[in-house]
């Protein structure tokens, strides 16, 4: 701690001698500087500030009194101290009055120590105090700053923003609140008040259209979703406001102090009424178009199973063996379009086909057709649950038709019984197609595509469009293994 930097202001040697012997008994480490009037006075204020100022009362020139009114406009927060020889008390009490920290008679000059150390100790919390409030005003000033810059964010953006306490009213809202919801004046009305408040303003403004302001009736209270729960919540609030329809997407979340108790809500809004309007228009275009979608698949079924019917009856009057087996050929294809065409029908979803039943419902129209049974042949299915589009399910479709076609007609032998495995599977984004037999064979070192028949004829041209790769093998009866990728078709030109 530094010395004290003492003035004394005192014309009388003697006295100035007391206050030193006095100032040394109280082992305060000081320096002293000496002011005998006025001017020696003004000057010792003006070449350094002093930590503490004994003054007498009665001097030359001026008076303690004069020296303490320079002393507060200069240096308000230094102890100035009275010593004089006699004072009345009127005087004493003026002096306090006046701003002096202490009194002292020389009579009593003991009580030096006492005064001064009390009056250290006041400066010191009037310190304090000060800087307290300095900073107090330096926050205010930042807080200020901030809450403008938040009010202009707040006042700039088109959602709605607010805040409410415990008993729903406004604590805080901006300008998109009051403009679409409240319809109030400023920012500033609708402090203190509840949105029941506005709400009712508005229907007493307008009794003549009891539409104009139903906004939140038939909804739930969000407020007391939010007090009951305490935690954040997304809303879907609606209504008239001015007499027009309105759909709000609402967040609110609870508000906790420091004792994390909750003390209010705070929430946003946007107004999503366009959106909800396109949505809906949306929604209703594709009900439109599914019942359409629904619609054609179930005429094109049916007249698929017109042309089959038709065919049956053909077939009836047919007398070539030959000619009834090229029809019977032609009935399991369109039988195949057909099965696509009433799984859709019976689908929520016309994008893509379940192929695993599509799968079995083939085989199992196959296998009634041909009068297969179980002493004829076994039959694996190792089939993914996997999906395709109808522009794919159409040609693979076709193809498990002609090659399960072809095992039923051509591999079982005379005697025994054939084995069919056929796979549908999918590694990364490559499917596989595995129609595979122990049967008879189709001979050796075929190639598919120079076949005249014409079943296998048509899954050369179906793999083609599917831009696959196949692979035949014919040792131990006939594999036919065709790998294909998903959105990579050909035209149908070559059919």
């Amino acid at each position: 701690m530094h010395n004290l930097d003492i003035l004394i202001l005192e014309d009388d040697e003697l006295d100035v001698e007391l206050i030193r012997n006095e100032l040394d008994k109280t082992q305060l480490k000081y320096s002293s500087r000496i002011a005998i009037n006025k001017t020696q006075f003004l000057n010792a204020l003006k070449e350094n500030k002093p930590d503490l100022i004994l003054a007498d009362y009665n001097l030359p020139d001026f008076t303690g009194f004069d020296a303490l009114e320079i002393t507060k406009k200069i240096y308000s927060n230094t102890p100035f101290i009275i010593v004089t020889g006699s004072i009345a008390e009127e005087t004493a009490a003026e002096s306090i009055m006046k701003g002096a920290w202490d009194y002292i008679v020389k009579e009593r000059i003991y009580r030096l120590k006492s005064a001064i150390e009390g009056s250290l100790k006041l400066q010191k919390e009037r310190q304090e105090k000060i800087l307290a409030l300095e900073r107090l005003k330096k926050n205010e000033v930042k807080y200020r700053e901030l809450y403008n810059f938040f009010r202009l964010m707040a006042d700039t953006v088109p959602d709605l923003i607010w805040a409410k306490d415990m008993k729903k009213r406004f604590t805080f809202t901006n300008q998109a609140m009051c403009d679409i919801l409240l319809n109030a004046k400023d920012t500033e009305e609708p402090i203190g008040k509840t949105d029941l408040f506005f709400a009712e303003r508005e229907r007493k403004n307008h009794p003549e259209n009891k539409k104009w302001h139903t906004f939140g009736e038939v909804c739930q209270d969000s407020d007391e979703v939010i007090f009951r729960t305490k935690k954040p919540k997304k809303f879907d609030e609606y209504g008239n406001v001015k007499g027009k329809f309105i759909f709000l997407e609402v967040y609110k979340a609870p508000i906790f102090d420091d004792q994390n108790k909750m003390i209010g809500t705070v929430g946003s809004a946007r107004d999503v009424t366009q959106r909800k309007k396109a949505q809906e228009q949306i929604e209703r275009d594709l009900q439109e178009k599914k019942i359409m979608l629904t619609e054609i698949h179930h005429r094109v079924k049916n007249n698929l199973q017109v042309i089959t019917s038709m065919l049956r009856m053909e077939k009836s009057k047919m007398q070539s063996e030959l000619d009834k087996k090229v029809l019977l050929e032609i009935f399991t294809r369109i039988k195949t379009m057909s099965n696509i065409h009433e799984i859709l029908y019976r689908s929520e979803n016309f994008y893509d086909i379940e192929f695993s039943e599509f799968i079995d419902k083939i085989v199992a129209d196959l296998y009634m057709l041909y009068n297969m049974n179980s002493q004829k042949i076994e039959i694996e299915k190792q089939i993914e649950d996997l999906t395709l589009d109808i522009n794919h399910a159409i040609p693979v479709g076709l193809i498990i038709n002609e090659l399960v076609s072809n095992v039923f007609k051509y591999a079982i032998p005379e005697k025994g019984k054939c084995y069919l495995k056929i796979i549908f599977c999918k590694k990364e984004d490559e499917y596989m197609l595995g129609v595979i037999d122990d049967g008879k064979g189709i001979g050796e070192d075929i190639e598919i595509s120079k076949i005249k028949s014409t079943g296998l004829r048509l899954v050369y041209l179906l793999s083609e469009q599917l831009r696959s790769k196949y692979e035949i093998s014919t040792e131990k009866g006939t594999s036919i293994i065709i790998k294909f990728k998903k959105g990579a078709l050909s035209s149908y030109s070559k059919l």
